[in-house]
Parts: C-alpha cells; sequence; structure tokens
C-alpha cells in the first residue's frame, strides 16, 4: 500500500470524526436550549404548589362556624349527610370555590414536577454524555490529523529533495551565468580603455 493510500484513508477517517464532530455539537446547543426553557418552568410550577398549599391551610384556618355542640343545649350535633346543613339540615349547594379540589390540584401538579425534573435529570445527564464525546471526538481528529501530516511528510519527502536538487541546480546556473556576464562586462570595459588608449597615443603621437 502505496504512501498516498494511507494518507487517503486517514483523510476518510478525519471527514468522518469531523462531521460526528458537528452532528454532536448540533444536538449539545440543542439540549442546552432545551434545559434553558425548563427551568423557569419548574419554577412556576413549584411556586403554584406554594400558593395551593397556603389556599389549603386558609381554607383550613378559616373554616365558618365548625360546630359540633348545640350552643343552647350544648349537646353534640347530628352530622347530616354531605351537602347538608348539619344545624337546619337544608341542602347546600357548593359553591365554584368550594368544589374546587385543591389536595387533587396540588398532587397533579406535583406529578407533572417530578416528571419535569426526571426529564430535565435525564437531559443534563444526557448533555454530560455529549460533552464527553466531544472530548474524545476531537482528540480523535488530533491524532488523525498528526498521522495525517506524518504520512503526507514522508510521502512528498522524495519530492521535496528532487525540487531541492533542481532548485539548487538552477541557483548554480544562475550563478555561472552572472560570473560570465560579469567577465564579459569586465572584458568589454578593458577594450574600451585600451581602445581610448591608443586614440591617446595616436594624438600625442601626431603631436
Amino acid at each position: 500500500m502505496g504512501e498516498s493510500d494511507v494518507a487517503q484513508q486517514l483523510r476518510e477517517q478525519l471527514s468522518k470524526v469531523d462531521n460526528e464532530i458537528r452532528q454532536l455539537l448540533v444536538i449539545k446547543r440543542d439540549r442546552e436550549k432545551l434545559l434553558k426553557r425548563l427551568l423557569p418552568l419548574r419554577g412556576q410550577y413549584s411556586e403554584d404548589i406554594k400558593k395551593l398549599q397556603f389556599l389549603q391551610e386558609a381554607k383550613t384556618i378559616f373554616d365558618p362556624l365548625g360546630l359540633i355542640r348545640c350552643l343552647y343545649y350544648l349537646e353534640l350535633i347530628e352530622k347530616k349527610e354531605a351537602g347538608y346543613c348539619n344545624l337546619c339540615g337544608r341542602s347546600m349547594k357548593a359553591k365554584p370555590s368550594e368544589s374546587f379540589d385543591i389536595k387533587k390540584e396540588i398532587r397533579t401538579i406535583e406529578t407533572k414536577l417530578r416528571e419535569l425534573n426526571q426529564f430535565a435529570h435525564e437531559t443534563d445527564k444526557e448533555l454530560d454524555e455529549i460533552k464527553s464525546q466531544l472530548e474524545d471526538k476531537n482528540l480523535d481528529s488530533q491524532n488523525i490529523r498528526s498521522r495525517l501530516d506524518e504520512a503526507m511528510k514522508e510521502y512528498v519527502s522524495p519530492y521535496v529533495s528532487e525540487r531541492d536538487s533542481v532548485v539548487g541546480e538552477l541557483n548554480r546556473v544562475r550563478q555561472q551565468s552572472q560570473d560570465i556576464r560579469n567577465r564579459l562586462n569586465l572584458h568589454k570595459g578593458i577594450e574600451t580603455r585600451c581602445y581610448f588608449y591608443r586614440f591617446l597615443s595616436g594624438f600625442f603621437a601626431e603631436k
């Protein structure tokens, strides 16, 4: 298997890991938003339970005329059937506020709150697992990148050496060419001076 095949496999692995990281990041952001939305809802449920408990206590404290004995004879008052007055025996039509079952409502909200807390706990646990997976995937990505760099270095090294050799040869040829040009310029300068000297010699000889 050539070095290029190894590099190709590493690139495919890196692409797969990077895709998994992107997917995990999307899920992580979604779970974080979900937990952020659940927090005020949990607070609202808790507040509703406190209000209902206060209402229940107030109803118990301020229960009107909880008489059990006759005010005149001090005899125990016979309990009537539910919905009838113990004093006069008349039917009592329940008011809307009295027909509201506070205990039942409290139990309902407490059940919802427990379910919500359980869901939030599971979501938070899932978020921790996602963060752990992200750390592992990021480490995998770094390792694969290092291996890919090493594989490419080994694969490219012969070409790099050949390139360096060619570049060195080109530099040597350029230097030789420059040396030749320098010699030619020097030779031209010498010829020019010799011509000038001959001209001066002939000029003074005629004098």
